[in-house]
């Protein structure tokens, strides 16, 4: 993965931790997202946790209406809508802000170059979105969490 698209990252609390998943909370809002694990995670439940969202999405429309969001709030990301952050050169890749940076895998025929910095995006995703833990030092550079009510989601 390219360094600039590696360094988004999300900062959420752990809610519940099992072996093939967990659950994040988003700070400053209601999202706790189901997603799936490579390994079990090793922190404490009700602590901070850094680390990269990755879904792969279907079909990516450009859409010029509503903010940012992933529905549904509860459970595992379904769909997605947010503006593209930045885009792979070398890989299939692109990291959209929709509440929290997600990094999306992009399906041929489409591509990350055809979608500019800035756009806003809708897509649906497939089942399985993972979280990819990162080091503290990575997530100190991260994304900030999303500021309360940005979403309409907020607790």
């Amino acid at each position: 993965m390219e360094p600039a698209i590696a360094s988004h990252v999300v900062r959420g609390t752990l809610l519940e931790s099992h072996p093939d998943r967990i659950v994040l909370g988003v700070p400053g809002t209601d999202y706790r997202l189901h997603l799936v694990v490579g390994r079990p995670i090793e922190a404490a439940v009700g602590l901070p946790l850094c680390g990269r969202i990755e879904v792969s999405a279907r079909r990516i429309d450009v859409t010029r209406v509503g903010g940012q969001f992933i529905d549904p709030v509860y459970g595992r990301p379904r769909i997605i809508q947010g503006r593209v952050v930045e885009t792979g050169l070398e890989h299939p890749m692109m990291v959209v802000k929709a509440v929290v940076p997600l990094h999306v895998k992009v399906r041929p025929p489409q591509k990350p170059g055809d979608f500019e910095a800035g756009t806003m995006v809708n897509f649906s995703v497939d089942p399985g979105a993972v979280f990819v833990p990162v080091e503290v030092k990575a997530c100190t550079t991260g994304s900030k969490p999303a500021p309360r009510g940005v979403t309409g989601h907020a607790g």
